[in-house]
């Protein structure tokens, strides 16, 4: 041994293979965690955010708004990090101070610039956004600087982000696979029919997408190699990643819950009213084994994600194409041009005991 080698004690080695560990279960984790997707509302810090019609800021506790910017803007849905909540609209992208509402950042709304972009996907430190016009963007989440951009074709859908790869498509019938690193294509996708929204990551893997030739999709994103595909008789939506399985609704408004490994179905459950919106987690331990849908006929339904078993259902007479957010005993959902709006909901302490035991 060299006398100048440094002697390090034992448990900074210790530490250094717990970090490795610890590090190795997060990327190989399911590839929506730690994460933040565009939802309406989305929650933080104990408030809710809306979009549709500028940004507001919502008090479950008070029932009330706090403040409301970007009043006059077509807003998409917003994206709810800790400190910052960012908008994709008509007229360009935002990043909003949580606290205060003040804009902090940009892009696409200057110069009188109309530019359409869709809210992003965070991640870490970073941020991808997409356009109408077929641009995609990688940002730094605090200042807005670009890091890369590359143009593609079409309107592009918020992307699916891996850890080294983010993968995004819409209109133009074509799947683009980009490195997250540079932006350089590092494969492409032709499909038979476009997107019905975003695709997603259901582990570090595998992405999921949705088309409207009714048929969903899984893909090996490393090598562009298709692993299942389900056909329906209608086009499902975006699904949601739940334990092993995900779970979607389809325009024939039917629930379903499938294997992303195998694409074999494990249950299915027929609701009234086409579904255009994303199932939602119950946060609650006590609601853990629940998943929330709304359907254009107003139906809201929450289903045991294990049986697809309806536990709690309610007309709402209100067109619900936005993903539900269940806080407490309310569930909340926002219908377009009104303000966001709420059910009472509650369960029959059988009906728990039943959920949880199936956990």
């Amino acid at each position: 041994m060299n006398q100048h080698q440094l002697h390090l004690p034992r448990i900074y080695y210790f530490f250094i293979g717990i970090y490795l560990i610890i590090n190795t279960l997060l990327v190989s984790a399911s590839g929506e965690t730690n994460k933040h997707h565009p939802h309406n509302p989305c929650y933080a810090n104990k408030y809710l955010y809306t979009g549709g019609s500028g940004l507001q800021k919502f008090n479950p506790s008070t029932n009330k708004y706090v403040w409301s910017v970007l009043k006059q803007l077509n807003t998409f849905e917003p994206v709810c990090t800790k400190k910052h909540i960012y908008i994709g609209s008509r007229s360009g992208l935002f990043a909003i101070e949580s606290t205060s509402g003040k804009v902090l950042w940009s892009i696409g709304s200057k110069n009188g610039s109309k530019k359409s972009w869709y809210s992003p996907v965070v991640v870490g430190r970073f941020l991808y956004v997409t356009s109408l016009d077929g641009w995609i963007k990688k940002l730094h989440k605090k200042s807005g600087k670009l890091v890369w951009e590359k143009k593609l074709s079409g309107w592009l859908y918020p992307p699916a982000v891996f850890d080294k790869i983010v993968i995004t498509g819409g209109k133009a019938r074509t799947l683009y696979a980009l490195s997250t690193t540079y932006g350089k294509i590092l494969w492409r996708r032709p499909l038979q029919q476009e997107l019905v929204y975003r695709p997603i990551a259901a582990n570090s893997d595998t992405l999921i997408i949705t088309s409207y030739q009714s048929k969903l999709i899984a893909i090996n994103v490393h090598n562009n190699s298709i692993l299942w595909t389900k056909t329906h008789t209608s086009a499902p939506y975006t699904a949601t990643v739940v334990d092993k399985n995900i779970i979607y609704g389809d325009q024939n408004g039917v629930m379903y819950a499938v294997n992303f490994k195998s694409g074999k179905e494990i249950w299915r459950t027929p609701l009234s009213g086409i579904i255009r919106s994303i199932p939602a987690l119950s946060k609650s331990t006590i609601h853990s084994t629940l998943v929330w849908i709304g359907t254009e006929a107003g139906h809201i339904a929450a289903l045991n994600k294990n049986n697809g078993a309806i536990v709690w259902e309610k007309n709402t007479k209100q067109p619900i194409v936005h993903t539900l957010y269940p806080l407490n005993k309310k569930i909340y959902f926002k219908v377009d041009s009104k303000k966001l709006m709420f059910e009472l909901f509650s369960f029959p302490k059988t009906i728990l005991k039943t959920a949880v035991s199936n956990k």
